[in-house]
């Protein structure tokens, strides 16, 4: 009797130390996200730039590809600059650029509307949110990668959204724990197809040279001489 009632007393204190584990790992991915978006918010008065290596594993194969990518949110609107090896989009805070260097060609217009986001802002934002509002958990794990020690926070999709075309199920991020940015986000993505089918693609964004206080001078495009320029009156997005 009393062997089956120690039992049930050790049993009843696992339960509450490893719901408390929960509860407390829960507590501090929030934590982690809170701080990484904090430290935004101070780089946003001097901006912030850097190089997104993004993977996709598709049914089809593998794609890679690699933007440089700065933003400076002290004015409004935003400015912004996106790069890849053929298109550049820039914005000045007033003018918008589409150079295509393949194409020797320039479009011009109005950026008040629109912005490119391929920092890593907007997948924290969303990850906060989805967690407060009950809708992923969130696990916390610490480990390395590239050498930095790291905060390792994987959330998983509680409810899924009915009807929703394009849903992140599963993400884990990589963040540096002394400067707060990610060095790697993976995202699980399913999509419907016209057919109607569900497709998974894993997407994988790498960030490096992140570099805080940018200068003025980094969102300007002067077009190189014998560029077409085509003035539209918003940005094509």
């Amino acid at each position: 009797m009393r062997t089956a009632l120690l039992g049930m007393v050790i049993c009843m204190l696992l339960a509450v130390l490893l719901l408390g584990c929960v509860e407390d790992t829960e507590n501090k991915a929030e934590e982690v996200l809170k701080m990484v978006m904090e430290r935004h918010e101070e780089a946003k008065l001097k901006g912030y730039k850097g190089i997104v290596t993004i993977t996709e594993h598709l049914r089809s194969g593998v794609q890679t590809y690699e933007i440089s990518w700065a933003v400076k949110p002290i004015d409004e609107p935003t400015k912004w600059k996106v790069e890849g090896d053929d298109v550049l989009y820039v914005c000045n805070g007033t003018t918008y650029w589409m150079y295509d260097r393949g194409e020797r060609s320039a479009y011009r217009g109005n950026c008040s509307s629109g912005v490119i986001r391929c920092d890593y802002y907007p997948s924290i934002e969303a990850l906060l949110k989805c967690s407060q509002a009950g809708l992923c958990n969130l696990t916390l794990e610490k480990g390395e990668l590239s050498g930095r020690d790291c905060f390792i926070i994987q959330s998983i999709k509680e409810t899924p959204c009915v009807g929703s075309l394009y849903e992140v199920e599963r993400e884990i991020l990589w963040i540096d724990k002394e400067n707060l940015y990610p060095l790697k986000i993976e995202k699980v993505i399913k999509s419907a197809l016209r057919t109607g089918e569900m497709r998974t693609v894993i997407m994988v964004s790498e960030y490096k040279n992140i570099e805080f206080n940018v200068s003025g001078e980094e969102f300007e495009f002067i077009p190189p001489e014998g560029t077409e320029i085509i003035e539209i009156p918003l940005p094509p997005f």
